[in-house]
């Protein structure tokens, strides 16, 4: 359905173009440096103006793997800005060793030549930086591991 922006004074919308207003759409990301082979995902975005929402999940399979720093693709339209903070990742590994706290660690989104890059976060001395995700960072993933990211941009 086309967008029913920008509106204009006395203007009586549909409810249909009420309803498409922020709807979630089922997206599929185009990833790199990652190969979801028979992993599952459910992603969705949605759009509101120059608003995009993104939400979604990815559960390792014994195919998945990741092989350097993970970016995804924008699923609609341009980023207006690149290297800021665009959202959190939750990453799981599911090996059950440790405790919950040890197996969950909590990650930034930022986006990068108009793609998402996933970073974990990690403590050195007194700082916590951004690191690339890999193979082995920031654990060895496995089957059942998760990759749960939720984040906002501004579009141009």
């Amino acid at each position: 359905m086309a967008s029913p922006f920008p509106f204009t004074s006395g203007q009586v919308l549909t409810a249909a173009e009420l309803n498409s207003i922020g709807e979630a759409t089922a997206f599929t990301p185009s990833w790199t440096n990652l190969t979801v082979g028979n992993g599952t995902q459910s992603f969705y975005y949605a759009q509101v103006q120059d608003i995009l929402l993104i939400d979604g999940e990815l559960v390792f399979g014994s195919t998945t793997a990741i092989t350097g720093n993970v970016d995804f693709s924008n699923p609609v339209g341009t980023l207006a800005v690149s290297g800021v903070p665009i959202g959190i990742a939750y990453l799981n590994d599911a090996d059950g060793a440790g405790s919950a706290v040890a197996r969950n660690k909590l990650a930034t989104i930022s986006s990068a030549i108009n793609q998402w890059r996933i970073f974990s976060q990690e403590v050195s001395g007194s700082l916590i930086q951004s690191k690339d995700l890999s193979s082995s960072s920031p654990f060895t993933w496995a089957t059942g591991d998760r990759i749960r990211i939720s984040g906002k941009a501004v579009l141009s």
